[in-house]
C-alpha cells in the first residue's frame, strides 16, 4: 500500500510534466491518459474528462483486439499520410558502419547490431525504413541439370583438387539470376 500512496502523490506532478512536454512537441494541448498499477490497484491521471479518457483507452484496446502491431505512432498505418506539401523534407541520413550483427539470447526474434558509433534517432528511423522497404529474398530454384553443368565447368584436370568454394559460389550466383 505504501507504493500506491507514493505513486498517487506523484501523479499530479507527472501529469503537469507530461502535459507541458506534449504541448511543446505538438504546438497545442494533446489529450492523453496514463494508466498504471501498483499493489494490484489501477490508477490513472489524464488531462481529459473521464468520458474522453475512456474513448482514448477504448480506441487503444480496439487496436489491440484487432491484432494491430505495437509500433511508434509515426509509423502507424491508421494515420492519414500528409499531403506532399505538408510532408516534412528529410535530410539524407548516412548510417553508421556496422561492425556485426547477432541474436539476443532472451529475445530470439530480436536482432542486435553493433555500430561503429552510437546512432542518432534519425539514423535508427532511416534504418527501420530501409529494413521495412526491402522485400524478403525469394527462393530461386536451380535445376539439377543446371547444377551439373556448373559442376562440369569446374571439374579439374586429373589429379587437381576440386574447388568446392568456387563451385558453391557459382551455383549461388546462377541461382540468384534465376
Amino acid at each position: 500500500m505504501k507504493q500506491t500512496v507514493a505513486v498517487s502523490l506523484t501523479l499530479q506532478q507527472l501529469a503537469s510534466f507530461i502535459n507541458d512536454s506534449l504541448a511543446a512537441a505538438a504546438g497545442d494541448t494533446v489529450p492523453w491518459a496514463l494508466v498504471l498499477q501498483t499493489d494490484g490497484v489501477a490508477q490513472y491521471v489524464a488531462n481529459t474528462s473521464r468520458d474522453d479518457g475512456q474513448k482514448l483507452i477504448e480506441s487503444l484496446l480496439d487496436r489491440w483486439r484487432a491484432g494491430r502491431a505495437d509500433i511508434p505512432a509515426h509509423y502507424n498505418p491508421d494515420l492519414a499520410k500528409p499531403a506532399e506539401d505538408e510532408a516534412p523534407k528529410a535530410e539524407p541520413v548516412t548510417l553508421p558502419r556496422v561492425y556485426g550483427v547477432g541474436r539476443d539470447a532472451e529475445y530470439p526474434r530480436a536482432l542486435l547490431v553493433d555500430f561503429d558509433r552510437v546512432p542518432t534517432d534519425d539514423e535508427l528511423r532511416a534504418l527501420h525504413e530501409l529494413v521495412r522497404s526491402t522485400p524478403p529474398p525469394q527462393p530461386v530454384e536451380l535445376s539439377d541439370a543446371g547444377i551439373i553443368a556448373i559442376r562440369d565447368e569446374h571439374l579439374p584436370a586429373q589429379g587437381e583438387p576440386f574447388d568446392f568454394i568456387a563451385f558453391a559460389r557459382t551455383v549461388m550466383a546462377q541461382g540468384r539470376k534465376g
